[in-house]
């Protein structure tokens, strides 16, 4: 048995919290990663915060560092190193687990400055090169881990002919090229920002700045793509929503996150807002429902991805629902050759046609995709390889248990709030003593202090 923290990002955390009410809710790669571990006959907290923060620079409150230095953990498995700095506190192993690329990770100037304390797993085959490159760590100290799932294959009614489930990544708007136009630039500027823009397409790592110099470009004006995290998402959320918008007409039914903000985003897309459904997917059980009542499971990539893919992959693949996903190399190296892929939204539209058409053909792919899910791609799978990777045992026959804390970002203080104004009191029919006690009320009502 061994005690195992987790620090993580659940983007489907509430932002509130009662003891009473509160119902813990994980994306099914967490679920599945979480319980399979408590399940192995292990200890495990998790920590974890809903908001995204590139850069944690406060020590670790004073009141989880306790619990945890009581809890005496055997290693910690900080998913894109969602946490506190704990490498001075514990001599244990420290897991930076890898979903996302390195353009996610928390305290990555940490990770450069401390290349031997920590060691990583990524899900993309070039995730090790990648790794290696960026934080400059040995290469020995990664772990490429095949992608897992624990969905699985149900018979149900089929509701949609295509199943999207992700988020509209293009919230709240993306302002560096309306912010360039606005600075009236040249038209050479716009010549080179045009390079600019498609070179940091193939090579989201790099800000402009650097594809600026790399390039030889010396403008009077340019563009600026200096964020790799929130320029590559708004980037491919526009690739997504291109594809959407494309295979809308054939059936499209889409959940997730974002869509129905009150926000100018989606005005030129309605109608993929039109095939958007509220229905919660936020767990196992929900993603199986969803996948298993729909012909053919949609999946488009990060541009950060660049052999790899989400978990959501593996998910689809489980399902009854026929994968149609954008290229990626790690689909034919994982042996999932016969999976329909696109690198256009047009290409998107006729893979989905084709096997709309053809029941017959989805129906092989579903059962090739089945085999390969149940032979390489369980949780079962991969505990070993990470067990051999840390040297810390993971399975035990005893009775593990999982306790979850939710942080709600206590690294930032609070917002000191202020009191209404002291209540309007006529005093026209008030007694001496009654003004007295006014003056007394309102003299003590402005020492009243919240707590800081």
């Amino acid at each position: 048995m061994a005690n195992i923290v987790i620090g993580l990002r659940n983007f489907l955390q509430k932002d509130n919290f009662n003891q009473n009410t509160y119902i813990e809710v994980f994306p099914p790669y967490y679920e599945a990663f979480l319980n399979g571990l408590r399940d192995a006959g292990n200890n495990v907290i998790v920590f974890q915060a809903k908001k995204v923060r590139k850069e944690i620079v406060s020590d670790i409150p004073q009141d989880f560092l306790g619990k945890i230095k009581n809890f005496k953990p055997d290693i910690f498995i900080l998913f894109n190193n969602y946490f506190w700095d704990v490498s001075k506190y514990f001599e244990v192993p420290i897991v930076v687990y890898d979903v996302d690329s390195p353009n996610a990770y928390t305290n990555i100037e940490l990770l450069k400055g401390k290349k031997g304390r920590y060691k990583y797993i990524t899900i993309q085959t070039d995730g090790i090169k990648l790794i290696n490159e960026i934080i400059g760590c040995d290469e020995k100290n990664i772990l490429y881990l095949k992608p897992f799932t624990e969905i699985q294959a149900r018979k149900e009614f089929v509701k949609n002919n295509i199943a999207f489930c992700g988020a509209n990544w293009l919230w709240n708007n993306w302002m560096p090229i309306i912010n360039f136009i606005n600075s009236e630039p040249s038209k050479k500027d716009r010549i080179d920002a045009y390079k600019v823009f498609n070179y940091f397409l193939e090579n989201p790592f790099k800000t402009s700045d650097e594809i600026y110099s790399e390039l030889n470009l010396c403008p009077s004006k340019k563009i600026s793509l200096n964020n790799n995290f929130l320029d590559g998402t708004r980037v491919s959320g526009i690739q997504r929503l291109r594809v959407l918008s494309e295979v809308s007409s054939l059936g499209l039914e889409i959940r997730g996150t974002y869509f129905s903000l009150k926000d100018n985003t989606m005005v030129p897309f309605p109608e993929v807002l039109l095939s958007y459904s509220n229905e919660i997917v936020n767990n196992i059980k929900t993603t199986e429902d969803f996948y298993n009542s729909a012909k053919i499971g949609l999946n488009t990539k990060h541009i950060q991805a660049k052999s790899g893919f989400s978990w959501r992959v593996c998910d689809i693949l489980a399902s009854n629902a026929c994968l149609v996903s954008e290229y990626a190399a790690d689909l034919t190296e994982l042996g999932f050759t016969d999976v329909p892929t696109f690198t256009t939204p047009y290409e998107a539209r006729e893979q989905c046609k084709k096997l709309l058409e053809n029941e017959n053909l989805r129906k092989d792919i579903v059962a090739h995709s089945h085999e390969l899910i149940n032979k390489n791609h369980r949780f079962k799978h991969i505990l070993p390889q990470i067990e051999d990777f840390t040297g810390v045992t993971l399975h035990s026959e005893d009775e593990g248990s999982l306790e979850v804390i939710p942080i709600f970002d206590k690294t930032v203080p609070p917002t000191p709030q202020k009191l209404p104004p002291f209540p309007n009191i006529a005093g026209e029919r008030l007694s001496f003593k009654g003004k007295v006690y006014r003056k007394i009320a309102r003299y003590l009502y402005n020492k009243v202090e919240y707590i800081k």
